[in-house]
């Protein structure tokens, strides 16, 4: 379904007037804000698989890390190009917690070959992780990191329709999903009647968890996310969280 079809049909549920574009009459671009919030939940509820895309980090700020572009939902796998290497090896993703310990035991070593960070910097990356959902933190670098040699695999935020001929950028099998959301909202914020809203809620819920056998959320994917040392029961910890890093994560 288009924006204007959708649009339309929601203006016909409401027993409001159709129009001939999105933008003719003040309740139609009302109609385009539900629609958008829709998607906007829809989009922020799911990582879609049609929206997966290669692509590289941004510039950083400081010596070990990158920034994540703001169009990016989520990311499934960073590999690295090395300075001195040829070869494409996988960063693997670890908690920030375990990434915080890292770092700290370094930053107490007193080893030369470890920035005011906490990063080793004579050596490719091995580890990610992120704070802020927004720069990718790297555990090392050889010299210098630069965005050019990052490869990763993203989950881009889809577009949101604006004009008549827009569709909503999901498969169209869940457009209807849409319509009965926006309709929905549409009752109960447009024209103040709760009852009809509920109404159409039931068939929304009902098309939404139809949806949601085929978009299921997709972040750090299971197999990476590791146990973050939650064996030792208080007790203080005196070794190596480099040794502790390369026991649990294998490199490929």
């Amino acid at each position: 379904m288009t924006l204007l079809q959708i649009v339309n049909r929601t203006l016909s549920a409401i027993n409001s007037i159709q129009v001939a574009s999105v933008t003719d009459t003040a309740e139609s671009k009302r109609v385009v804000d539900l629609v958008q919030l829709v998607l906007e939940e829809m989009y922020a509820e799911y990582s879609w698989l049609h929206t997966k895309t290669l692509g590289s980090l941004g510039a950083g700020s400081t010596t070990n890390d990158l920034t994540i572009p703001a169009t990016v939902a989520g990311i499934e796998w960073i590999y690295y190009t090395g300075a001195t290497s040829p070869l494409r090896k996988p960063v693997k993703y670890v908690e920030p917690d375990f990434f915080e310990k890292l770092i700290l035991d370094r930053l107490n070593s007193g080893n030369s070959n470890v920035d005011v960070n906490g990063a080793l910097n004579d050596t490719d990356p091995k580890y990610w992780t992120t704070f802020d959902q927004s720069t990718i933190l790297f555990d090392s670098y050889d010299t210098a990191l630069d965005k050019a040699n990052t490869t990763c695999f993203f989950w881009d935020i889809p577009s949101l329709p604006s004009a008549d001929a827009n569709t909503p950028d999901i498969p169209a099998r869940h457009h209807v999903t849409v319509l009965l959301s926006t309709i929905m909202y549409a009752f109960m914020t447009l024209k103040g009647d709760d009852a009809a809203g509920d109404r159409f809620e039931k068939r929304y819920r009902r098309a939404f968890v139809s949806m949601k056998k085929y978009g299921p959320v997709v972040q750090i994917p299971q197999n990476e996310r590791q146990p973050i040392w939650l064996n030792d029961y208080g007790r203080k910890f005196s070794g190596s969280w480099d040794r502790v890093a390369n026991k649990i994560f294998v490199q490929n």
